[in-house]
């Protein structure tokens, strides 16, 4: 399917539960791109530029969330 819309700027964490990926986090779409492995998650991380950020949509406990974090 298509990934989830981004988040308005400035409300990308609402609800997040605290900033970055936590333990436990299932990650299902970085940078716009569907992923379900290891290698699909650093694949679309590489392809952002360093010092950008970068919005993930993670399961947590079984609620869908927007994540952002800033690619090293």
């Amino acid at each position: 399917g298509a990934p989830p819309p981004a988040p308005a700027p400035g409300a990308a964490q609402t609800g997040v539960g605290g900033p970055g990926l936590e333990r436990g986090d299932v990650i299902r779409w970085v940078a716009g791109r569907a992923v379900s492995t290891v290698a699909e998650v650093r694949a679309a991380v590489a392809a952002v530029l360093p010092g950008e950020p970068i919005v993930a949509h993670v399961d947590r406990g079984g609620v869908l969330r927007f994540v952002v974090v800033e690619r090293p």
